[in-house]
This record gives C-alpha cells, structure tokens and sequence, in this order.
C-alpha cells in the first residue's frame, strides 16, 4: 500500500465534484457554479476574483482543518521491506470542517440538496473512494442573507465535518555496524580500548 497524501487542491477538487455530482452537473465541464474563496479556483473559474451576479447561483466552499483531539491521535508500525531494513508507516486521521455557501435566488433549495445529498449512497461510496468520511452529525442549514454595496444577497449556508485518512511512510535503514570505545582508568593510566560491532542478522 502507498501512501495517502492529498495537496490542498486535490482535496478542493474532490468537494467540487461532490458538489457538482449532488446538483447534477457534468464534473468534466468547466463550471462557475462551484467557487473557492482566495482565488484558489483559477483553473475552473477562470479568475481570481470572487464575483457574480446578484441572481447568479453561485455555491462557495471553504475547506477549514480542525483542531481536534482525534487527529493528534498516531498509528505506528513497522514493515519488512526484505533484508534489514524497515518502513515506517503512520496513519492517522485530519478533520476537516466543510463550510457551503449558497448564494443566488435559489440558494435556500440548494443548501437543501448538499445537506441531504451527503447522505446519498453513491455520495458516500465517491467519498471512501477518496479516504474521505462524512460525520454524520450535520447542522441544520441557515438563512444569512448579506448586504452588498446596499443590496442584500440571499445566502443560505450548510456545513459538515469530514474525516481523512492519511497514510505516510518513512524508510528506516538498519544499523550496519557501531564504533563503541571505552576508557579504563587504572593506576592513574587510561586504558582506551575500541572496537567495531557489525550487524549480522
């Protein structure tokens, strides 16, 4: 087995087709539906800014670690990679807090649908897929409409927390041999004595 190590963008990428497979939208479209804050959609969007039209339905997702006890936890083992020496492998689990941000004049059904889509089956299967687990105590959805330049832009949030699991591996080389050296000291002389301990297992 490999180790799981996901960059930031393929981590966006999986919740942009996520998203996308929920509202039943193609993910091999090109799609200004689907955003990330910062400017970190250049390739789907085209830009870096993140604007549209006050009746565009738009739907931001802000990837946000969290500090939680269970990903301080650590699983370490050794393998045998044949010979002498070892693999290092730790797993462990980071929790992300996933927040949806729906605008546009539809944004109340369409925080509707990603909540309840999390719970679909072919979403949770796409999920595992991915080292990805939805933990299932999802909020209920909430109506925060914003003020723009003086107007107010519906919005409508949904937020859920997800586990990753992470898998990394480290090559540990076996010791081949070890310099020990010792000093006597008797009748006020040092004795120094060194030698060379191999391994040979």
């Amino acid at each position: 087995m490999a180790e799981i190590i996901k960059t930031i963008e393929e981590i966006e990428d999986i919740f942009r087709v996520l998203v996308l497979n929920i509202l039943k939208l193609d993910p091999s479209k090109s799609h200004k539906r689907i955003r990330f804050p910062w400017g970190s959609d250049l390739k789907y969007s085209g830009n870096t800014a993140p604007y549209w039209n006050r009746d565009d339905d738009v739907c931001t997702i802000t990837l946000l670690p969290q500090d939680d006890s269970y990903n301080r936890n650590r699983d370490r083992k050794y393998i045998d990679k044949g010979g002498r020496d070892l693999i290092q492998v730790e797993e462990h689990t980071d929790v992300h807090h996933v927040l949806f941000a729906n605008y546009g004049p539809n944004a109340y059904e369409c925080a509707r649908d990603i909540r309840d889509g999390l719970f679909r089956e072919d979403v949770r299967r796409y999920l595992k897929q991915n080292n990805f687990s939805l933990v299932t105590d999802v909020p209920s959805i909430l109506r925060i409409p914003e003020l723009v330049n003086g107007e107010w832009w519906n919005r409508v949030d949904c937020s859920a927390v997800f586990n990753e699991y992470v898998r990394r591996e480290t090559p540990i080389n076996a010791i081949e041999e070890i310099n020990v050296k010792a000093i006597e000291i008797s009748q006020s002389k040092e004795i120094i004595g060194e030698s060379i301990i191999k391994n040979t297992d």
